[in-house]
């Protein structure tokens, strides 16, 4: 997975030697107070003109990853970037 910097590098890539990276619809979906953009990223072959999804763009509050599928997308743009804390354990109080 490729972070905006890179995404823009690869997508530079792409456009070169008879290809041509295309960008498809933009959906977004709200969650909670925020939203979640995903993007398809395909390469067409000037002369194949079919065009082919190499990666999806993925987007959520503060966060833009690339992927090669839309599950690895979403995977990473919502694994916590936060150690998790450790659960509190009480001891229980015996009634005896």
């Amino acid at each position: 997975m490729l972070a905006f910097r890179e995404c823009s590098n690869a997508i530079s890539l792409w456009n070169r030697q008879g290809s041509r990276a295309v960008r498809g619809n933009l959906l977004i979906v709200p969650i909670e107070q925020s939203l979640l953009y995903v993007e398809p990223l395909y390469l067409e072959a000037t002369q194949n003109g079919l065009p082919t999804l190499v990666r999806v763009i993925v987007a959520y509050k503060n966060r833009i990853i690339m992927a090669q599928t839309l599950e690895q997308g979403l995977t990473a743009i919502f694994r916590s970037s936060e150690p998790t804390p450790a659960p509190i354990i009480r001891p229980v109080a015996s009634t005896q």
